[in-house]
């Protein structure tokens, strides 16, 4: 595996990334993992910290533009599913015998 051409502006994950994971998944134990430490460096970390700061702008003039010119300067956060079935309540049967 050799390491990416150049750091820096997001271009995608190498093709190392690939081969990197297939081994991880075949050698999942810590000490493999040592052992090609600097390759998760190369073709994982780094260009997923290069994709995040490449689309951090974009997301935060997304979150800008959607609260610009709302009433509500909050920022919408989704809540949580309540109960089953998709955030609504459970149904409750009746007992026909009642």
């Amino acid at each position: 595996m050799s390491p990416p051409a150049e750091a820096g502006a997001f271009e995608g994950f190498p093709e190392g990334t690939i081969e990197f994971l297939r081994g991880l998944t075949a050698n999942n134990e810590k000490p493999w993992f040592d052992a090609h430490r600097q390759a998760y460096e190369a073709f994982y970390v780094a260009p997923a910290l290069a994709f995040i700061a490449a689309i951090g702008p974009r997301l935060q003039a997304e979150v800008d533009g959607a609260t610009r010119f709302a009433e509500e300067k909050r920022i919408p956060v989704p809540r949580p599913a309540q109960g089953m079935r998709g955030g609504r309540k459970p149904r409750v049967r009746q007992d026909p015998r009642s």
